[in-house]
């Protein structure tokens, strides 16, 4: 509950693009904690996956000339 009311204040202060880039890395901040406080194993798959995300994030930013 805690990280939704921090989440929903977060998103007032910011602007929709910020915004939904920075919840569009929940599934990257996911995989660093869980691998940090967990100590799940990182294996080439998480890498890939998280690898995907970014690209995907970037790509999305990117703006033409």
């Amino acid at each position: 509950m805690l990280g939704f009311l921090l989440q929903t204040v977060g998103q007032k202060y910011l602007s929709a693009n910020t915004s939904s880039i920075l919840l569009s890395f929940e599934s990257v901040f996911g995989l660093v904690f869980a691998v940090i406080f967990l100590d799940d194993p990182l294996t080439a798959r998480l890498l890939l996956g998280c690898a995907l995300m970014f690209g995907a994030v970037i790509l999305s930013e990117y703006k033409h000339g």
